[in-house]
């Protein structure tokens, strides 16, 4: 039967116990891994809404408005092991002032199956702008046109960030945002913790938002 520990309030499935020590090593480290990134890209995708989506007359799109969502997939190669993770944000509640976003996140491993489920909602200001957070600050901020598999050539604005947490994390995070339809494209991590590297894109897959894709 499989264990369960908890990292910054997520829940992530272990190695089975009879497992060797190794492994079960290496399967807690891939899960710390998971975690303290997901937690970053979680708090920043959130952010991404507090800081971008104000009440804007939008009259060809949906972008701000109950039921907009997009889908954000990517892979990466964590000790030996194919780990992908799929992002899901989503437009579930919205007044003058706030919006309330719930965020969706899997990540799974070709040798070890789903390590991991996270879901939460979570009520964001659009009425103020504020581009740092308490774990990350922003580093830069720049407008480029961007070439996206699959979708072609978009304006973006391309906001890069560093991390705060000290020892727990370092590294940087890059969002890449529709300049237009104030949604992201594509979110890059780069990032350490605990000796270890992972460098993750999760670029939008799917989304009803329109013009986006």
């Amino acid at each position: 039967m499989a264990g369960c520990m908890e990292i910054a309030n997520l829940s992530i499935q272990t190695a089975p116990s009879n497992q060797t020590g190794n492994n079960k090593h290496k399967r807690i480290q891939i899960c710390a891994l998971i975690a303290v990134i997901i937690l970053v890209g979680a708090t920043t995708s959130l952010f991404f809404f507090s800081s971008t989506l104000f009440p804007k007359s939008k009259p060809n799109t949906n972008a701000l408005s109950i039921g907009a969502y997009a889908n954000y997939y990517g892979e990466t190669a964590v000790l030996g092991q194919t780990v992908g993770m799929q992002m899901r944000e989503e437009i579930v509640e919205l007044n003058s002032t706030q919006v309330k976003i719930l965020t969706h996140v899997t990540i799974n491993s070709n040798l070890a199956g789903k390590l991991y489920e996270y879901q939460n909602t979570s009520w964001m200001n659009i009425t103020e702008k504020n581009y740092n957070t308490e774990n990350m600050i922003l580093l830069n901020k720049v407008q480029e046109n961007v070439n996206f598999p699959n979708i072609g050539n978009r304006d973006c604005i391309v906001y890069e960030y560093q991390s705060q947490m000290g020892d727990t994390l370092q590294g940087t995070m890059t969002v890449y945002v529709d300049k237009n339809l104030d949604w992201p494209y594509e979110f890059a991590f780069d990032v350490t913790t605990n000796g270890m590297t992972i460098q993750i894109s999760l670029l939008i897959q799917d989304t009803n938002v329109q013009g986006l894709k």
